[in-house]
């Protein structure tokens, strides 16, 4: 089961499963999806439609904008956020925002080269 502690809001349709733990005033927009084990500390404000795979954990006071993707295991820093559209790779640590539509990777996070390279570059 999952607790809401008072002052804490989960948004119609949202889907939290086992083990989602939300600490003081986290607010969770609509139709947010949290697989098992993501953590909402203090203050989060996650807009509509965010999923957050296995493992998410966020720090206290992050943003994290509409439809936004959070990839499993991935760590997000208190007082930084993810826009609206972003995605956040498996195991990232983001430490800077990730601005709307973009994918941050890698540890720290950092923004992924869009650029594909020739096939057969060395």
């Amino acid at each position: 089961t999952v607790e809401c502690p008072e002052g804490c809001r989960i948004g119609r349709g949202s889907i939290l499963l086992k083990n989602v733990t939300l600490t003081a005033s986290v607010t969770l927009g609509a139709h947010v999806v949290a697989m098992p084990s993501v953590t909402f500390t203090h203050d989060d404000d996650v807009a509509d439609f965010a999923t957050f795979a296995a493992g998410v954990s966020l720090g206290g006071g992050v943003r994290i904008g509409r439809a936004a993707y959070l990839g499993l295991n991935c760590s997000v820093r208190e007082r930084t956020s993810v826009g609206s559209y972003a995605t956040v790779g498996m195991g990232a640590a983001v430490l800077s925002n990730v601005p709307d539509g973009e994918t941050g990777v890698g540890v720290p996070g950092h923004p992924i080269d869009r650029e594909m390279p020739a096939r057969n570059s060395p």
